[in-house]
């Protein structure tokens, strides 16, 4: 490949995982299921390749294909290609700061000791472990909820400087209030939702997003005391 920019905010390649996000991309927006990625030529496995690590969030074809496909195709994407945002690494710098007993990823604890004190924030050496923490998630829609979840903790804590975690921030189980706030609020409204495939399938940032119920979950945390400096709840939300 030369060029290197179409791989911006990848730091690993996981190549299982992008095998699958050909597959996506045959499925989602060539309507080709049933063609087989192993039938396929060099020059179209190229192609196709080159097509998915250069989709663009923000570009037209992208714009239109949410409109026209679902959104855990974007996550499954997302999660597949280990695409992160640009400051990822350092928000989760920046979380490991206000956690004293570390963070937990599918388990997996990144402690705050001796990783803030051997690594600088800015190194290779410590997005590495951040992606050796995330390299035990097997379902890369799941990842990339784990990477947004990650956004909207340190979003709070921004806000809201005076928070320190007390006890390890376990991501998996802040995920799983927040989809269980999401089941119980579609359970009212007469949905059923046997899996987290709705939850997948629901845009962040819109009412009733995936990040209101995750926000919550992490305001949960607080009421369940493994937050200090909690003085009041009119504390800053993302």
């Amino acid at each position: 490949m030369t060029n290197p920019e179409l791989f911006h905010g990848m730091l690993k390649i996981r190549i299982g995982w992008i095998v699958q996000a050909m597959k996506l991309e045959l499925k989602y927006t060539r309507n080709e299921s049933d063609v087989s990625i192993h039938s396929l030529s060099p020059s179209c496995l190229r192609r196709l390749l080159v097509q998915i690590v250069k989709r663009d969030n923000s570009s037209e074809e992208h714009r239109y294909y949410s409109q026209h496909r679902t959104m855990i195709w974007n996550r499954q994407l997302d999660g597949a290609l280990n695409r992160v945002p640009m400051d990822f690494y350092d928000r989760v710098w920046h979380i490991l700061e206000r956690t004293p007993a570390g963070i937990k990823v599918a388990g997996y604890h990144l402690p705050q000791q001796p990783t803030l004190s051997d690594m600088t924030q800015y190194e290779l050496n410590f997005s590495l472990l951040v992606e050796q923490m995330l390299s035990k998630i097997i379902d890369p829609a799941y990842r990339q909820i784990i990477v947004e979840t990650f956004m909207v903790v340190d979003g709070v804590l921004t806000r809201n400087p005076e928070f320190t975690f007390q006890k390890s921030i376990d991501m998996d189980r802040i995920v799983q209030q927040a989809f269980d706030l999401f089941k119980a609020d579609r359970t009212k409204t007469g949905h059923k939702d046997d899996d987290m495939t709705s939850f997948y399938n629901t845009p962040p940032n819109q009412r009733n997003g995936t990040t209101i119920y995750t926000v919550r979950a992490v305001m949960n945390c607080l009421l369940d005391g493994e937050m200090s400096g909690v003085r009041d709840f009119n504390c800053a939300m993302c």
